[in-house]
């Protein structure tokens, strides 16, 4: 016997078997070449990895995202790392072994997908997709260094890619397994939905219209259902106020004058930057060419889907085009037949395959990027000549000395005010915080205001909020962590009512952090008394 069947239907052969134990197999690698070496190097964005950890730990002692502290990351962006954190992992492996966690539970509807929707090594490759999409180090676009940043990201667009091919690509083989394909659709988008919201939003009508387009009634209705029934039981489980509280978040970052409402480029830099504009393309030819080769739906469907695509990559920092990891599937699975008909000056198989031959080369970089990070990281040199280890609660973290130990701050050679419109000079009871910020030693900075902090004998159990992005002393040393306060800093006043003290750093790491938080604070109508300051900080008591 050569398969098993669902139904009346033999589907899967020794192909699904080969493809099942190739997913395996490929998981396996990246757990050895991730979890073996026993400790992680990061060599850039440590704000991020702190932010991750802030929010991982919060969530391991008890506190709920969105009710005890802000952030717009939904609870399964952080509940994966807290899992592993709550059990006594290290930050590091707690990071890397949510990853893990996240491929595991994808693999059963890649291989599913993979076994009903390809052929041939198109299988292999939309698997492998998955499983570094889950499994790198770093968030691409041709980086080489090695990361934990915006992982979420990694883990909503391998969702989304599972999404998409279950929606838009026909099975190869007939089954008669009706609840499977709505299982991936409707959980996945509850999944999206609580991972991060701006993946969900400009999909969900996409996906819709896709399935209503393609008559696929049944699909959608038990799509619906499913995803409804997943909001159901996550409403049950977490109660509405914390629904409420996630909706609060979301639109306090959305909100004009957050300071993140978008997080690199605006939506037209997006459109027409050098790094989106050779996608766009791809995307615009396939349609001309579906419609050409009398395709009309396929041409249909990419419109749909498309402004979709360019909303999700707005919305990520960096701006890195990895739906056209589904572009390339999609053109290979709907190649036009060979013939004389021509698109582009070239038979419109062939310009498919050149279309499909761009895309490749506009991706690769990033590709490249999230296929070496595991790499990278396992075969990195930990000579403590270069190399030492976070002290002293993140000790499996290794970082650059150069990036621990030497922070740079940056001020104007001539303040061109009031014809700037940037200066971001802070002035409190008179006294002027000069305009100044950090590039480069984010962790030297915290550690030695932190090492600062715990000296004053008048701070001990109390809670001091910092003017910056972030407020993650707590990690680095012997001081509280302030109750209410947001992982990442977006214009709000968390963690206002709960902070005795506030403390102005003179260099922050985000100028505009800093002024923000300052001019919030002194709304509040609180006074402010200032009981001491520093090269470093201006520390206030908040005098209510």
């Amino acid at each position: 016997m050569n398969g098993f069947s669902i139904g009346s239907n033999t589907i899967f052969r020794s192909s699904s078997l080969r493809f099942a134990l190739f997913l395996i197999a490929l998981t396996l690698l990246e757990a050895a070449l991730t979890l073996l070496p026993g400790r992680l190097l990061i060599t850039g964005h440590e704000g991020d990895l702190l932010h991750m950890i802030d929010a991982g730990l919060r969530m391991a002692d008890g506190e709920l995202p969105h009710l005890d502290f802000m952030t717009p990351i939904g609870i399964l962006g952080i509940a994966p790392v807290a899992v592993f954190l709550k059990f006594g992992a290290a930050a590091g492996q707690a990071a890397i072994l949510a990853n893990l966690l996240v491929c595991i539970l994808l693999l059963p509807a890649t291989w599913w997908l993979g076994a009903t929707r390809f052929n041939g090594g198109l299988r292999f490759i939309f698997g492998a997709m998955i499983i570094v999409l889950c499994t790198a180090l770093v968030h691409g676009g041709g980086s080489t260094s090695i990361a934990l940043s915006m992982y979420y990201n990694r883990w909503c667009w391998a969702v989304s890619l599972l999404i998409l091919v279950a929606t838009l690509l026909p099975p190869t083989r007939n089954h008669t397994a009706k609840w499977v394909d709505p299982f991936i659709i409707g959980l996945g988008m509850a999944t999206l939905a609580l991972t991060k919201m701006t993946f969900f939003v400009p999909l969900a009508p996409a996906i819709i219209l896709v399935l209503i387009v393609q008559r696929q009634f049944g699909v959608l209705w038990r799509s619906l259902l499913i995803g409804a029934l997943a909001g159901g039981v996550s409403v049950l489980l977490l109660g509405v106020d914390f629904m409420v509280a996630y909706a609060h978040d979301l639109m306090a970052v959305a909100a004009d004058g957050a300071g993140r409402a978008y997080p690199t480029n605006s939506l037209v830099g997006v459109l027409a930057s050098p790094k989106m504009i050779t996608a766009t393309v791809v995307l615009l030819f396939s349609i001309i060419l579906f419609r050409k080769a009398g395709r009309y739906q396929q041409g249909l469907i990419l419109m749909i889907v498309a402004p979709a695509f360019v909303y999700i990559t707005y919305q990520n920092w960096g701006n890195d085009p990895k739906w056209l990891y589904f572009s390339i599937l999609y053109l290979l699975s709907y190649l036009p037949e060979a013939g004389k008909r021509k698109f582009l000056g070239l038979p419109q198989r062939q310009a498919g395959i050149v279309l499909v031959t761009i895309a490749v080369t506009a991706i690769a970089p990033s590709a490249m990027s999230l296929i070496g990070s595991t790499s990278r990281s396992a075969f990195a040199d930990y000579s403590t000549a270069m190399m030492i280890p976070l002290e002293p609660n993140l000790a499996d973290l290794w970082m650059p000395k150069d990036r621990i130990l030497v922070t740079n701050g940056v001020t104007p050679v001539v303040n061109l005010s009031p014809l700037d419109d940037t200066n971001e000079q802070v002035l409190i009871n008179g006294s002027l915080i000069p305009d100044c910020h950090t590039e480069g030693g984010l962790i030297a900075l915290i550690y030695a205001q932190t090492k600062e902090l715990e000296g004053l004998s008048e701070l001990a159990g109390k809670q001091v909020l910092v003017a910056d992005i972030l407020n993650v002393g707590w990690l680095l040393g012997d001081i509280s962590r302030v109750d209410g306060a947001a992982t990442w800093y977006y214009d709000d006043t968390s963690g206002f009512d709960s902070a005795d003290y506030f403390m102005v750093p003179s260099c922050p790491l985000h100028q505009h952090s800093r002024t923000a938080m300052v001019e919030k604070m002194l709304e509040s109508g609180w006074a402010l008394d200032m009981r001491y300051s520093s090269k470093l900080m201006v520390l206030y008591q908040i005098v209510r």
